[in-house]
C-alpha cells in the first residue's frame, strides 16, 4: 500500500499544480481588471502553497501507507488522476468561451478537490488530519469566492 499512498499524494500534487496553472492563465487573461487579477493571483498562490505542502509531506514520510482496509477507498481516489489529467484539463479548458464558463469550470474543480481531500482525510494518520482539514477549509473558501464571483458576473 505504500506505493498506492504515494500515488494518491502525487495525484493531489498534480491537482494543485493544475489549479495553480489554470488560475495563472485566468490572471493573465483578465489582467486588465484589478479585482479579477488579484483574485486569480491569490488562488494560484494558494494552490502553489498546497503543492509545496504535499511535496513536504512526501519528503517527511516516505514510508507513508494506508491501512489495508482503506484499499477500496484508495482505488477510488486514484481515479481522480483521470479528472485532473493534463490532457483532459486541456480539452476542457479549450471549451471555455467566457469568464463565466471559466469560473464554472473552476468551481467544479474546487468541488472535486474538496471531495478528494474529504475522502483522503479518513485515510491519513492522525498527525496529518489537522493539515488535511485545513486544506479542505481553504478549498471551501476558494469555492465560496468563486461562487460569489459567478453571482457577480451573472448579474
Amino acid at each position: 500500500m505504500i506505493a498506492e499512498a504515494r500515488e494518491i499524494l502525487e495525484t493531489a500534487k498534480e491537482m494543485e499544480r493544475a489549479g495553480a496553472s489554470f488560475y495563472r492563465q485566468l490572471e493573465e487573461k483578465h489582467g486588465g481588471d484589478d479585482s479579477l487579477r488579484e483574485l486569480f493571483g491569490f488562488l494560484a498562490s494558494e494552490e502553489d502553497g498546497h503543492l509545496r505542502e504535499f511535496e513536504k509531506l512526501l519528503d517527511e514520510i516516505p514510508d507513508f501507507s494506508f491501512p489495508e482496509h482503506f484499499a477500496p477507498m484508495a482505488r477510488d481516489l486514484k481515479g481522480f488522476a483521470s479528472i485532473f489529467s493534463s490532457s483532459r484539463l486541456a480539452d476542457e479548458r479549450r471549451s471555455l468561451s467566457s469568464l463565466l464558463t471559466a469560473v464554472d469550470f473552476a468551481i467544479r474543480r474546487e468541488m472535486d478537490t474538496i471531495f478528494f481531500y474529504d475522502e483522503l482525510l479518513a485515510m491519513v494518520p492522525d498527525l496529518q488530519q489537522k493539515w488535511v482539514r485545513s486544506l479542505i477549509e481553504q478549498e471551501r473558501r476558494h469555492f465560496r469566492e468563486l461562487t460569489e464571483l459567478r453571482a457577480h458576473i451573472a448579474r
